[in-house]
């Protein structure tokens, strides 16, 4: 007897059009969607592709009815035939939408949009290597502990993703699996430890500078409020007209929670002023925001074509020996741009303290001794940050000169290291109260 599969297109590009594919009754079928969107080709291959399903449908129950009627299949066979869920059929019936439960508390949270959007995204691109590497295996229980492992395999060699992005993909194939109450063949799947080095690396000045200097529109925007805030992208893209105030850029941070308050570098204002124009409300770039919010991984894709342009073929990875072979890591991406200015004003001799506090991410130590964070702090920060050459701005360094002045302030340094290197959780107060002393009134 034949075994009942349900009808699954394969989408695929041509001429600028999606096209689907796909297999019934032993025969092949190719047809335009006649879309240039991806979303909305599958809306219409599932249209095309319904009376072929239809059939199939009826003749797997008719199968079913003849096997169980001639006795061939036990009860529970009957069972497993009956319950197959086809691999496109599982988000509909079992969204990840919630968090999983934790060993520690069981506790479950809902997920935001934007994370559900790219869960579901992650589970489509198994779905869709399963419709191209194996399009007659439609259903959970079709996929095996092996399947699993060449996907893994294919992350690995052929799509070159890191390794938590690997992870990431392996565990949302596996939650799916819970979720829907069929047992996981990714289970044995092997995580990579993520490398240490994974962590993105500066840019050094020349390198922003060819970023800026390539970029257009929104995305140039971002970029320069990336450098000159030193905010996380998830932050940086969402900002909106309302978060600029008295020349300063006051938004609460999404990882921590906690409220930053960044000075707004000159050379800041007048690109996000070229970028923005008259506009004095909603988001600065609500184009990217929108991108972000629908498929964050697609604004990182966005990037890094930019830096591939900007800055010349494989600058973004590296490769590093593991016990499967060489693997690509990330080196630099939109997260280099914060650890840019931290390392450009480190450089520069802005105290670490100061920066922590710029950065939003300073221990309660250091908050303690910086109690006094001011806009003369911030004013350290916004003079340390290099001069850019960039086109049409080569009078920017006047500005930033007038408006960032620093104060010299004779102290004794020697005095001030005693001090510090004697700091202890207990004496921070006093310390604290000397190390105010010392600055000039």
């Amino acid at each position: 007897m034949r075994k009942g599969r349900r009808v699954s297109g394969h989408l695929y590009k041509r001429d600028g059009l999606w096209w689907v594919r796909w297999q019934s009754g032993g025969r092949r079928f190719y047809r335009s969607t006649g879309e240039t969107s991806k979303p909305k080709a599958r809306t219409k291959a599932d249209e095309i592709l319904a009376p072929f399903r239809a059939l199939e449908e009826r003749d797997t129950l008719a199968a079913i009815k003849d096997r169980l009627a001639g006795a061939e299949v036990s009860a529970q066979e009957a069972v497993d035939i009956v319950n197959r869920i086809p691999l496109r059929e599982v988000w509909k019936r079992h969204p990840y939408d919630h968090s999983q439960p934790k060993r520690a508390n069981g506790t479950i949270r809902e997920l935001s949009p934007m994370n559900v959007a790219q869960n579901k995204r992650d589970w489509e691109q198994f779905i869709d290597w399963m419709e191209e590497e194996h399009g007659d295996l439609e259903a959970m229980q079709d996929v095996t502990p092996g399947l699993a492992q060449e996907y893994s395999d294919h992350l690995f060699k052929k799509k070159r993703v890191t390794a938590g992005r690997h992870n990431k993909l392996i565990t949302t194939c596996n939650v799916m699996y819970r979720l829907a109450g069929v047992p996981s063949p990714f289970a044995g799947v092997t995580k990579y430890q993520t490398p240490e080095h994974e962590h993105r690396e500066p840019f050094d000045v020349q390198q922003v500078e060819a970023l800026l200097a390539s970029a257009q529109g929104e995305m140039r925007g971002l970029l320069a409020v990336l450098y000159f805030t030193g905010l996380r992208a998830g932050d940086a893209v969402q900002l909106r007209h309302e978060n600029r105030k008295d020349g300063k850029i006051v938004v609460r941070t999404a990882k921590s929670g906690s409220t930053v308050d960044i000075m707004e570098h000159p050379m800041l204002t007048t690109i996000i002023g070229d970028v923005c124009g008259d506009s004095k409300r909603g988001p600065l770039f609500p184009e990217l925001a929108e991108l972000y919010r629908r498929d964050r991984v697609g604004l990182i894709h966005r990037f890094n074509r930019l830096m591939k342009s900007a800055l010349g073929d494989d600058f973004s990875r590296t490769e590093k020996r593991t016990g499967r072979g060489v693997k690509a890591i990330a080196r630099f991406g939109m997260h280099s741009f914060r650890h840019s200015l931290a390392t450009h004003c480190a450089r520069a001799g802005v105290p670490i303290g100061i920066v922590q506090k710029w950065l939003g991410h300073a221990s309660e130590t250091v908050t303690r001794i910086y109690q006094h964070y001011s806009t003369e702090d911030q004013k350290q920060i916004v003079a340390a940050i290099p001069r850019l050459a960039l086109p049409g701005m080569e009078d920017q360094g006047d500005i930033i000169e007038a408006e960032a002045v620093v104060e010299t302030k004779p102290v004794d340094l020697h005095a001030v290291r005693e001090l510090v290197d004697g700091l202890t959780v207990k004496n921070v107060v006093a310390v604290r109260k000397k190390l105010l002393a010392m600055l000039p009134a």
